[in-house]
């Protein structure tokens, strides 16, 4: 009979961790690269997109510096994609600016 492992939640970040890891990120995105004219952000959907609020509000708040910023879905990219029961139901993909030939930081 195959054994079935049940998980446990874990907290790993609190909310006061959480934001002083975006702040430290944000900083250090200033101190490594000090233009950002030719840069834009993207948060993958859905989570991402709500980590990447916090990034730019926090940005603005450091230096008031404005990013252009947009939201990318891969739902259909999924490798789980067809395996649920139910199918997924995919988020608005919010880039309205081109992309090409900008900055990237991974």
């Amino acid at each position: 009979m195959p054994q079935i492992l049940i998980m446990q939640k874990r907290l790993v970040l609190d909310q006061t961790q959480i934001s002083l890891t975006i702040s430290r990120f944000c900083h250090q995105l200033i101190e490594n690269h000090d233009d950002f004219d030719n840069t834009v952000l993207l948060g993958l959907q859905p989570r991402g997109a709500l980590v990447l609020d916090k990034i730019i509000q926090r940005m603005k708040e450091i230096q008031n510096i404005s990013l252009k910023y947009g939201y990318l879905d891969a739902t259909f990219h999924r490798d789980d994609f067809r395996r649920r029961d139910l199918p997924l139901r995919a988020n608005e993909t919010k880039i309205d600016f081109l992309i090409e030939n900008k900055k990237s930081f991974w």
